[in-house]
């Protein structure tokens, strides 16, 4: 029984040098498998987009069951600038002869947009958190079509936490407490994005300045840069458009470590419930379900099977995201974009 007891403890360790090496090379923006749900996150371009401010909160608990796995918690808010009182939702509801119309896609509009993204994550020792404030600019290129540019600037905070040490019957060097200890830097993104009320395309890239959270001396340890691709197409599969498949796929890399493609699709039902599966190549399979609790109030949640040997120790990983969006009249009136 001790040896097995002894070659778990190894395992367990060999698992939480891996976190601190992911954590300590890799320096990556934290996953989520509901990326579907809030593309804010992933490409600054996504800024103001709808016509109602948006606020969401999410929480990630990655590899549940391992000491010092990923867990993430994030919240963003973003808002459209730039309004006439003819664009804005109105605020009763027409006639019954109009309300056809009424229910239609509104146009895009050019228009600003300006969000804020606030997020913490730890993995293993580490805990890194950032800060940033988002800008977009959307312009109209037809009727249907149209195209927006963002940046995003803050700050990331990266520090050590002594307690969490993977080896705590072990001191740690104080020059080396020093070179990780509350370590900040600056943070860039850009981002563009094609899009329309049935599809969208976009590319960004992530951490663009390339500073060192480690001071020792000769460290390699740098926030790389990372490029995005997203895109998607959503398909009305019924003639009273009350069935939309959402396909969808993002793509990443830093060119150092081997790209994530993630695929996902996303079902919804009369613009109130949702069901959706999603795949990352090498690392998990995903089952996702959402609800509009409210006309302003969605909630969703999603549950990863781990695919990587990780499975082995692990019961899988767990998302819940909430949104609430305000100064907005019905969840189905006038949107800008169907997906």
């Amino acid at each position: 029984m001790s040896r097995i007891n002894h070659s778990v403890r190894i395992i367990m360790s060999c698992i939480l040098i891996q976190l601190t090496a992911l954590a300590s090379e890799a320096q990556s923006r934290p996953q989520t498998t509901q990326y579907t749900l809030n593309y804010f996150l992933s490409n600054p371009a996504m800024t103001g987009l709808e016509n109602y401010a948006d606020i969401r909160i999410g929480h990630r608990r990655q590899w549940s069951g391992i000491q010092g796995a990923p867990v993430t918690t994030w919240v963003t808010a973003n808002l459209p600038l730039g309004y006439t009182a003819e664009q804005s939702t109105p605020l009763t509801l027409p006639e019954e002869d109009d309300r056809e119309q009424f229910f239609h896609l509104l146009p895009v509009e050019r228009h600003h947009g300006i969000g804020l993204i606030a997020y913490q994550d730890n993995i293993g020792p580490y805990v890194s958190n950032c800060i940033n404030v988002s800008y977009a600019w959307h312009l109209p290129l037809t009727e249907q079509v149209t195209f927006s540019a963002g940046l995003s600037a803050g700050m990331q905070q990266l520090r050590y936490d002594a307690s969490k040490n993977i080896y705590p019957d072990q001191s740690l060097d104080p020059v080396l407490m020093n070179a990780y200890d509350n370590k900040v830097s600056p943070d860039l993104n850009a981002g563009i994005m094609l899009y329309s009320s049935r599809f969208f395309a976009g590319a960004s890239m992530q951490q663009i300045i390339p500073s060192k959270f480690i001071d020792a001396k000769n460290s390699l340890s740098t926030y790389k840069r990372e490029i995005l691709l997203s895109g998607g197409y959503n398909f009305r599969l019924d003639e009273q458009e009350n069935i939309h498949l959402l396909v969808s796929a993002l793509a990443r890399t830093d060119f150092s470590n081997p790209a994530a493609i993630n695929l996902n699709t996303k079902c919804t039902f009369s613009s109130t419930w949702w069901v959706g599966a999603s795949w990352r190549h090498n690392d998990a399979v995903s089952g996702m379900v959402g609800l509009h609790i409210a006309r302003n109030f969605n909630i969703a949640y999603a549950y990863d099977h781990i695919l990587s040997p990780l499975g082995r120790f692990s019961s899988g990983s767990h998302e819940l995201m909430i949104a609430y969006q305000i100064f907005k009249f019905d969840q189905r009136v006038s949107p800008r974009v169907d997906w």
